[in-house]
């Protein structure tokens, strides 16, 4: 169990089986067609999931009769719960669990995840137009703040707003510009196109000011400490 985060037990694809303190918080179990999570941290708990499992003597057995014993038989305990885990499907095991009490959970992979009713109805995948590779999907931030979202934008390409952030948030001339483009082409920092004109139009559209403002408050301070070295580099 997840206690100490240590000493796995057995493991599926990306999937951590720790035995720590022997079910006091957590532990994973793999069931006929995936994975389950069970914590029994309460005695009620674990006699419950003995009932649960068909297994009401491992209850009365004094290898298993409380926290510190079970530990101490942590691999005889966890022996006996994965042969019974094995033998019923992960739906069938939550629906028993679930009946008798015992907290209990699906261990889910990504796309299992993303397409969790709670993660579809907070909207966890978006979509958004790219000119090269049409309809892509990408996370959604976790941060819903205020009343409006921010329509769903693709990924820049590298270098892609490099202009407008020197010309709009930097100052920079327009001689300062083309001789650091100059310098970040060079050293492989930025694309050799320049995308300018169409980045800026793109950026604009939709924000509104206070967003704007942000967006460039984070952006200045990302590339703040790379501009000065190259201030340095073409002193």
């Amino acid at each position: 169990m997840g206690g100490d985060g240590g000493g796995g037990v057995g493991s599926g694809p990306g999937i951590s089986v720790g035995a720590a303190l022997a079910l006091r918080d957590y532990q994973n179990f793999a069931t006929a067609d995936g994975w389950i999570v069970v914590a029994c941290p309460k005695e009620k708990f674990w006699r419950r999931l003995c009932e649960a499992i068909g297994r009401p003597e491992l209850a009365a057995d004094a290898r298993f009769a409380d926290f510190g014993s079970r530990d101490q038989h942590r691999d005889e305990l966890l022996a006996e719960l994965d042969a019974a885990f094995a033998t019923r499907p992960t739906d069938a095991w939550l629906a028993e669990l679930g009946a008798a009490g015992v907290p209990s959970a699906p261990v889910n992979d990504v796309a299992a995840a993303l397409a969790d009713p709670q993660a579809v109805a907070r909207g966890a995948v978006v979509e958004a137009e790219h000119e090269r590779f049409g309809t892509v999907r990408t996370l959604a931030s976790p941060l819903r703040v205020g009343p409006e979202r921010r329509v769903p934008e693709r990924a820049p390409r590298r270098g892609e707003h490099t202009e407008q952030v020197l010309a709009e948030l930097c100052g920079y001339t327009s001689a300062n510009i083309s001789r650091h483009l100059a310098l970040l082409t060079q050293r492989g920092l930025v694309a050799r196109e320049s995308h300018a004109g169409r980045a800026r139009k793109h950026e604009v559209a939709g924000l509104d000011r206070h967003a704007r403002e942000r967006d460039r408050a984070v952006q200045v301070e990302r590339l703040e400490p790379m501009l000065a070295a190259h201030r340095r580099d073409s002193a």
